[in-house]
């Protein structure tokens, strides 16, 4: 049983590296490929839900957390991408951003998985790390994507003002 709990961690931190490269629409088939069955995610998500999983279940529920935020961060992204339709040099300068934004979110969540070596912990301080800055993310484009659009907006039209509010709404 240890063996097995032990496969399915390490089997989580591949599944992040090819996480990008597989994101498929049914959590419950993407989740279970590399750890385990569907019926092995769906008694993850109801222990975590009800407070009962186990480390391993909290790893799935940690990559699903952040599966959900990267679906969210594309569809801002996307929004973003599409209103700046008519001008090139703005799209990829959001282009530029949005490559470097990442870079930086997954070499910051590496570094706080590092800190804590390979243990069972590590994919779940990971993914959340992962989920966290994510989540940020697609709540600034979110936020100044609807500025661009109705023209009502509280901090200058500039998308780190955006950045910056999401953190400072967390504390």
């Amino acid at each position: 049983m240890r063996h097995k709990r032990s496969s399915l961690c390490m089997l989580a931190g591949l599944a992040m590296s090819s996480f990008h490269a597989q994101a498929q629409s049914n959590s419950d088939q993407y989740l279970a490929g590399p750890l385990g069955n569907p019926q092995d995610v769906a008694r993850a998500r109801k222990n975590c839900d009800d407070g009962s999983a186990k480390q391993f279940e909290i790893n799935i529920c940690a990559l699903e957390q952040f599966r959900k935020a990267d679906l969210a961060y594309q569809a801002a992204a996307k929004a973003v991408r599409q209103d700046l339709a008519a001008d090139s040099d703005m799209q990829s300068a959001l282009d530029n951003a949005n490559i470097a934004f990442k870079r930086f979110r997954d070499a910051t969540c590496n570094f706080d998985r590092a800190s804590i070596g390979q243990g069972t912990m590590a994919p779940t301080v990971e993914f959340t790390c992962l989920a966290t800055y994510t989540e940020r993310r697609a709540k600034a484009l979110s936020e100044y994507t609807a500025c661009r659009k109705t023209g009502n907006c509280d901090l200058p039209n500039l998308l780190y003002s955006y950045e910056n509010a999401a953190l400072g709404a967390e504390k």
